[in-house]
């Protein structure tokens, strides 16, 4: 059953919950209660704002919280797309991908969460988000999609490679030139210093959170 009864540690070395467990079995759970679960237990997650081009050059720009660092050298990244019902129909940044194998992943400060959020309407197919909701663009160095100009950290993309896995359609996109601000850069000039950002998460529902207040740990070394 989705939930199964609560049941008691079979040993004494785990210290035991205050309220206890409810367990969920996700071959008998429902879509909809799988995505609450996963959403909201899998947090923060951070928002790739992707900017992609049509065929005919008309923009399309939309958010995407299932996204992930997956290699760093050389650099990709996985976005996933989660079909939202049977018809298995793509998002315009699939199709804008797929076809023009260019995007750019753009960062979302907390500035800019009502823009990104009015993004996820539905507009019909060939609407640039961009001209609808009054977004700056700016020119890229390397794909011929623009930016996000307000966007801090901008990551140029090219399709990799897809992938069907259950409802949900992989992305792997090799990232081809970064552009940051000078103003979030860190001493160094060469990494981002993130209380400076102010970059927002994706949290279950309709929540969101800030990278404002941070906790700082330092890296254990070695014994």
């Amino acid at each position: 059953m989705c939930p199964s009864p609560d049941t008691p540690a079979t040993t004494t070395s785990v210290a035991p919950l205050l309220h206890g467990a409810a367990h969920f079995d996700p071959a008998t759970c429902n879509g909809r209660t799988l995505y609450q679960l996963l959403t909201g237990g899998v947090v923060p997650r951070p928002i790739a704002w992707i900017s992609t081009m049509n065929r005919a050059g008309v923009t399309n720009l939309a958010p995407f919280s299932f996204f992930t660092v997956v290699s760093i050298d050389p650099p990709i990244f996985a976005v996933t797309q989660v079909y939202p019902g049977p018809h298995r129909k793509n998002k315009d940044t699939v199709v804008n991908l797929i076809d023009t194998n260019e995007c750019v992943v753009n960062v979302v400060s907390e500035g800019m969460a009502a823009t990104m959020n009015a993004t996820c309407a539905e507009y019909p197919p060939g609407t640039s988000e961009m001209d609808v909701l009054g977004v700056k663009a700016v020119a890229s160095s390397v794909v011929r999609v623009p930016g996000v100009a307000r966007s801090a950290v901008r990551f140029e993309c090219t399709l990799r490679d897809t992938m069907d896995i259950g409802n949900g359609r992989v992305m792997l996109l090799n990232v081809v030139h970064i552009a940051v601000d000078k103003a979030v850069l860190g001493p160094d000039g060469a990494s981002i210093d993130s209380t400076l950002t102010h970059l927002v998460g994706r949290l279950g529902g309709d929540a969101y959170t800030r990278t404002n207040d941070q906790l700082t740990i330092k890296r254990p070394t070695a014994l």
